[in-house]
C-alpha cells in the first residue's frame, strides 16, 4: 500500500497526497486560487490565530481557520475563527451596519 507524503500513516490518495489533504488542496484553489502552501503561509504568519480576535479555531466542525476575502475583488484579507467569520457574513461585509452595531454595543 503506498503512503501519502502529507501524512505517512495515511494511505496515499491522489498526487501522494491522503484523501482530505487532497480535497483541501483542491477546495481551497477552486474557491480561492489558494495552494496549501500558501494557505499554511497565512496561517503561519497569523501564528495560527483569527484575524479579528486572535483565538485559534474553537468549533469543533471546522478543523482550519477560514479564508476570508473580499466578495467584489476576490482578494484574500487573512484567516478567520469561523465565528467571526459568520458575524462578518451575518453583517453582510457592510462597513456601515457592523460600525451601527459597534454604536449600538456602546450604549
Amino acid at each position: 500500500m503506498k503512503r501519502a507524503i502529507c501524512h505517512p500513516d495515511r494511505k496515499h490518495c491522489c498526487h501522494g497526497r491522503c484523501r482530505e489533504c487532497w480535497q483541501r488542496n483542491r477546495d481551497l484553489w477552486r474557491n480561492y486560487t489558494l495552494t496549501v502552501d500558501e494557505y499554511e503561509t497565512l496561517y503561519h504568519q497569523q501564528q495560527g490565530l483569527c484575524k479579528i480576535c486572535g483565538l485559534p479555531e474553537m468549533t469543533k466542525r471546522f478543523k482550519w481557520l477560514s479564508v476570508d476575502h473580499n466578495h467584489t475583488t476576490n482578494t484574500i484579507r487573512g484567516l478567520l475563527c469561523a465565528h467571526c467569520n459568520r458575524g462578518i457574513g451575518s453583517f453582510q461585509e457592510d462597513i456601515q451596519l457592523l460600525q451601527k452595531a459597534i454604536e449600538y454595543l456602546n450604549r
